[in-house]
C-alpha cells in the first residue's frame, strides 16, 4: 500500500493511494490507484503486468470525470465536466514460429499526459497510435501481418491529424541467402555471394501524407564479399528498389519510383577483432525524379567511416559520413558513443550526435554512477537536445545509502530551456526505507505548477522488497498518473 498527499497549483490538495498485490506465483502484478483532487476531482486507474517464458503483457488504464479547469488562453476546457481518460497497452506473445504483438497508446485528450503524471519530463502526448502485428519466421525468411493507426497532436490547433494509416499490411522479407561461393571460402582466401530480398503490400496512407491508396515496395539486392589482404575485406551491396503507390483521387495519378543502392565497405579488424576499422561508399539514387525526389534524385551519395572499439571494460564506436549531393557537399554525420564500466565506476557512458546542416550540437547524452563504498553510491545524468523551436538541457543527479536494514536516497530532476532562458520543470526528492516502511518527500515545480507531495508505503511485515516497489516491472512511480516511459 501507498500513501502520497500533497498539494499542487493546478490540482490543488490531493490524496494517491495505491494498493498492489502479486498472483499467480508472482507472473501478474495488479496495481490500483484511487486518488482524490480537490479541482478536477476524483481519479482511478488499473495497472496490469503480466509475464511468463512465452508472454509479456501490461495495460495501464486511467479514467476520470475532471471538472472545468482554466489554464489560460486557448486552453480552457469546456464548461462542466469531461470524462478523461488514458489507455496504455502492451501485449507480446511468443509463438512456435514467430510472434503476436499488440501496442496500443491512446488517450482522450493531449493534457491529461501531463496532468496525472508525476514524471516532470513528460509533457503532453504527442503520438496517438493503435499496432497489430502478426508475424511468422522461418530460417530463411519472415512474413509480417499488421495494421497500424497513427495520429500526431498538431500544436498549433491543439487537435490531432492522421500521419499514417494502413489496413492490412502484408511484409515479406528475406535473410541473406549464400548464393555462390568460391572453392575454398576458408579465412583469407575466396569469395561469397549473399541474396535478399523484400516486399511489402498495404492499403492506407503512408509516412509522407499521401492521400489513402494502395501502396507496394519491392527490393531485391545481392552481397559480395572478398578479402583483400591479411585481415582486410572488402564488402559491395548491390541493392535495387521499386516504389508503388495508386492515389484514390481521380484528379491523382499512379506512379512508380524506382531507385537503386550501391554500398562498398572496407572492413579491417585489429587485435583479435576488439577494434574494427570500416571505410565505404554509398549511394542510393531515384531513376525518376518525382515531387519527393531531392534533385538528380539522389537521396544518398557519401563516404562514410566507422571506427568500433570492444574492449573488456570499454565499448565505443565513432561514425562519420561525407556528403557528395549537390548543393550539401559537407559533412553529412558525426556520432560517438562510449561507454566505460570497472572498478568502482558502475557506469560512464556518453553519446554525442553533431547536425551538419544547422551546425550545432544536435544531442548530448551523458550518465555515470559509482560505488564509493560498500552502502554509499551516486549517479548523474546529464542530456541536452538542441531544436529549431528550444534548447532543452536536462540534469539527474542521485545519491543512495544503504544499511543492512534502511536506506536513504536522494535526487534532483531538472529541465532548463536555454533557448527561452527558463527553467521549466525541477523536481527533489528524498527518501528513507527501513523493513516494510518507505518513506518519501517529493517538491516539484513544472511551469506554473507547483506540488508538494509526501509518500508512504507500506507492505507485509518480512515481505520481499518487489512487492514494495514496481521498479521490478514498470520503472514509474507515483499515483494515478503512473504511466509507463
Amino acid at each position: 500500500m501507498e500513501i502520497n498527499p500533497g498539494r499542487g497549483n493546478y490540482v490543488g490538495y490531493f490524496l494517491k493511494t495505491t494498493w498492489r498485490k502479486k498472483l499467480f506465483e508472482k507472473k501478474l502484478l495488479s496495481t490500483f490507484h484511487a486518488d482524490f483532487y480537490t479541482r478536477p476531482g476524483p481519479a482511478v486507474a488499473e495497472e496490469v503486468q503480466y509475464k511468463s517464458p512465452t508472454a509479456e503483457h501490461y495495460t495501464y488504464a486511467l479514467f476520470t470525470r475532471a471538472r472545468d479547469i482554466d489554464r489560460g488562453a486557448g486552453y480552457r476546457r469546456q464548461p462542466g465536466y469531461d470524462n478523461r481518460w488514458r489507455f496504455w497497452q502492451i501485449w507480446n506473445r511468443k509463438l512456435p514460429s514467430g510472434h503476436f504483438k499488440t501496442f496500443v497508446n491512446d488517450a482522450s485528450d493531449s493534457f491529461v499526459e501531463s496532468d496525472y503524471r508525476l514524471n516532470l519530463g513528460e509533457t503532453r502526448l504527442r503520438d496517438r497510435e493503435i499496432d497489430v502485428e502478426l508475424a511468422l519466421q522461418k530460417p530463411s525468411y519472415t512474413l509480417k501481418f499488421n495494421t497500424e493507426h497513427v495520429s500526431t497532436l498538431n500544436l498549433r490547433g491543439n487537435n490531432y491529424e492522421l500521419e499514417r494509416r494502413l489496413f492490412p499490411s502484408i511484409t515479406w522479407l528475406t535473410y541473406p541467402l549464400p548464393l555462390v561461393k568460391s572453392r575454398h571460402p576458408s579465412v583469407g582466401r575466396g569469395w561469397q555471394v549473399y541474396g535478399h530480398a523484400a516486399a511489402q503490400s498495404a492499403y492506407g496512407r503512408d509516412a509522407v501524407n499521401r492521400p489513402d491508396g494502395m501502396l507496394a515496395s519491392g527490393r531485391m539486392g545481392g552481397i559480395f564479399t572478398m578479402p583483400v589482404a591479411g585481415r582486410l575485406t572488402s564488402t559491395i551491396e548491390l541493392t535495387a528498389e521499386n516504389d508503388f503507390h495508386k492515389k484514390e483521387l481521380r484528379t491523382e495519378s499512379t506512379f512508380n519510383t524506382p531507385k537503386t543502392k550501391t554500398r562498398l565497405t572496407l572492413h579491417q579488424p585489429w587485435l583479435n577483432a576488439s577494434l574494427q576499422a570500416e571505410v565505404g561508399y554509398a549511394r542510393e539514387k531515384l531513376w525518376e525524379n518525382k515531387s519527393l525526389a531531392p534533385p538528380k534524385g539522389e537521396i544518398e551519395h557519401e563516404i562514410f567511416t566507422t571506427l568500433r572499439s570492444n574492449l573488456p571494460h570499454w565499448k565505443s564506436s565513432l561514425a562519420t559520413g561525407l556528403d557528395l549531393r549537390e548543393g550539401k557537399s559537407g559533412l553529412s554525420d558525426f556520432l560517438l558513443q562510449t561507454r566505460y564500466s570497472a572498478g568502482w565506476i558502475n557506469e560512464l557512458a556518453s553519446f554525442v550526435r553533431y547536425d551538419p546542416e544547422a551546425h550545432r550540437l544536435q544531442s548530448l547524452f551523458s550518465t555515470a554512477s559509482a560505488t564509493f563504498r560498500p552502502g554509499f553510491s551516486a549517479g548523474l545524468g546529464f542530456q541536452t537536445v538542441h531544436t529549431d523551436s528550444e534548447i532543452q538541457i536536462q540534469f539527474t543527479p542521485s545519491a543512495t545509502f544503504e544499511t543492512l536494514d534502511k536506506k536513504y536516497r536522494a535526487s534532483l530532476a531538472g529541465f532548463y530551456d536555454a533557448k527561452r532562458h527558463q527553467l521549466r520543470t525541477l523536481s527533489l526528492s528524498l527518501s528513507k526505507a527501513f523493513r516494510c516502511v518507505e518513506t518519501s518527500l517529493k517538491v516539484s515545480k513544472s511551469d506554473k505548477d507547483f506540488q508538494i507531495n509526501v509518500g508512504f508505503q507500506l507492505s507485509g511485515y518480512r515481505a520481499s522488497p518487489d512487492i514494495l516497489r514496481n521498479a521490478d516491472v514498470n520503472p514509474s512511480t507515483g499515483g494515478a498518473g503512473s504511466l509507463p516511459p
